[in-house]
C-alpha cells in the first residue's frame, strides 16, 4: 500500500498537482460491498469541489464494481472530476475513455469472480482430503 501511495505522490509531483487528500481503506476490497470510509470521504470531497482529479495506482484499486463505474461517469459529468492512473489517463469526457474504464473494471470484476470460484474449489478439495463433509449452496439455475 505504501508503494502505491508513493507512486501516486510521485506522479502528482511530476504533473505539478497539489495533493489535497489521500484516501486509503486498508483491508477493504474494492470489489466488496463493505463500507469503505475513505472512499466515501473521497466522494464527498469530489462533490464538494475540493478534488479536480483522482489519481490511483490502477483503476482496480479504486473499484471493481461496474455499478461504481457509472457513478464515476456521472461524477465527471456533474463535477468535471477525472480519473488518472499511474500508467494511463482515462479521459471520461470521451466515449473511448468511458469505454476503457468500463472494460477495465469489467475485467477486474471477472478476476474477482474467477478467484472466488478457485477458492471455493480449493476449500472443497481440502475438506474432502481431510474427510470432512461440505455443505454447498446450489446456484439459482440448479434450483427447482
Amino acid at each position: 500500500m505504501d508503494r502505491q501511495r508513493q507512486d501516486c505522490e510521485k506522479e502528482a509531483t511530476h504533473r505539478s498537482w497539489e495533493v489535497v487528500g489521500t484516501y486509503v481503506d486498508n483491508d477493504v476490497s474494492a470489489s466488496s460491498r463493505n463500507p469503505r470510509p475513505a472512499y466515501e470521504r473521497m466522494l464527498e470531497d469530489v462533490r464538494a469541489g475540493r478534488v479536480d482529479a483522482v489519481l490511483v495506482w490502477d483503476v482496480d484499486r479504486l473499484t471493481r464494481r461496474p455499478i461504481e463505474v457509472e457513478d464515476w461517469i456521472r461524477l465527471h459529468e456533474r463535477y468535471g472530476v477525472n480519473l488518472v492512473t499511474i500508467s494511463e489517463h482515462i479521459d471520461l469526457s470521451t466515449d473511448n475513455g468511458r469505454m476503457y474504464l468500463r472494460i477495465k473494471v469489467a475485467v477486474a470484476r471477472a478476476e474477482v469472480e474467477r478467484k472466488g470460484t478457485r477458492q471455493k474449489r480449493a476449500n472443497l478439495q481440502a475438506a474432502q482430503t481431510a474427510g470432512e463433509w461440505v455443505a454447498v449452496a446450489r446456484s439459482d439455475s440448479n434450483r427447482t
